[in-house]
């Protein structure tokens, strides 16, 4: 079964949930497919949420990798929506090599943009500048490099968030 959703953790101690240490193992199978593939996907404690923008670096686009770019609303039911738009730039000189439309996402959405790269026509490395262009919410953001032979991912976290 699949589930779409934003997956919280509280603490009752004293310290609160800064503390705890948390990862989502996210499994998928192909259709027709023999095996799993996944990526580890540690959670984005609530005092990292990106308010204006993030930086998420290390896309890449050719024949042995492909990239996926995520954009979620970490925000609780009733929280605000957030409207993001990203623009991506080429990793050897910074410059702009491509862009999306706006997305809006709802409290507790998230989506994936596959193949973000190749999307944009572009090949080779290049890193992705989030930003929040309408709404009050907060966001995260992270990309996955998967392996074109066995389909694994390696998750490259946001940076730079403000």
């Amino acid at each position: 079964a699949s589930f779409a959703g934003t997956l919280s953790f509280s603490s009752e101690r004293p310290e609160g949930a800064a503390d705890l240490l948390v990862t989502a193992v996210v499994l998928a199978r192909a259709p027709g497919g023999k095996g799993d593939y996944g990526v580890s996907v540690p959670v984005v404690n609530e005092v990292r949420w990106a308010r204006e923008r993030a930086v998420v670096p290390g896309l890449r686009e050719g024949d042995g990798f492909r990239s996926n770019l995520a954009l979620a609303n970490p925000e609780p039911d009733g929280g605000p929506d957030v409207t993001l738009e990203v623009t991506l730039r080429r990793a050897s000189d910074g410059a702009v090599v491509g862009a999306t439309p706006p997305v809006t996402l709802a409290p507790g959405r998230r989506v994936q943009l596959n193949r973000i790269l190749r999307q944009a026509d572009i090949g080779g490395d290049a890193w992705a500048e989030v930003r929040r262009v309408d709404g009050r919410g907060r966001f995260v953001a992270y990309g996955v490099v998967n392996d074109a032979v066995t389909s694994d991912g390696t998750l490259l976290p946001m940076a730079g968030a403000r």
